[in-house]
């Protein structure tokens, strides 16, 4: 292989491995975006959906082994949610990780039992640079007023996603 060709995969592999290394770390960012025109179209559809409702939002791919343990314990937060909290997962394609297809999306919420909504982003680097989120699974809470006031990077587990919903409801 040429040089510059190996240079450029290492520099994509190296992104990579900081990208998931991230997520597997876990930070946590307070944040308050409350002007729509600053967050991603794909979470400005979600919150149009449910307006009114606290929203967690948990961003992932049906590849990603962390978002699947995340997954799990988004199944527990769910039996002991509130009605007024909805929950999504919104889907990100990453290089390594393949594309999710809506085929993709269905078999992976009856192999872990998935009671939400998933969708895929339509502008997943949009994602990633607006909420400044740098590794998967993560979290976003959007409060009733349509605000993004929380995300977290790595996996929570039920309890602490019920305790950071509670402050929002």
């Amino acid at each position: 292989m040429k040089k510059q060709n190996l240079r450029a995969i290492l520099i994509v592999s190296l992104s990579l491995l900081a990208f998931l290394l991230g997520g597997l770390i876990g930070m946590v960012k307070e944040v308050n975006r409350t002007d729509e025109r600053d967050l991603p179209s794909d979470v400005v559809s979600i919150i149009g959906s449910e307006r009114g409702r606290v929203i967690l939002i948990d961003v992932m791919n049906t590849n990603c082994p962390p978002c699947v343990k995340q997954v799990a314990e988004l199944r527990k937060f769910i039996v002991s949610a509130r009605a007024d909290v909805a929950v999504y997962s919104l889907s990100l394609e990453f290089p390594g990780y393949g594309k999710d297809s809506e085929e993709s999306l269905r078999r992976f919420a009856e192999e872990n039992g998935v009671s939400w909504k998933i969708v895929i982003a339509q502008r997943p680097y949009e994602v990633i640079s607006r909420l400044g989120i740098y590794g998967i699974p993560a979290i976003i809470v959007v409060n009733r007023s349509g605000q993004v006031v929380y995300t977290h990077v790595g996996i929570l587990d039920a309890q602490s996603l019920s305790e950071i919903t509670s402050l929002y409801t």
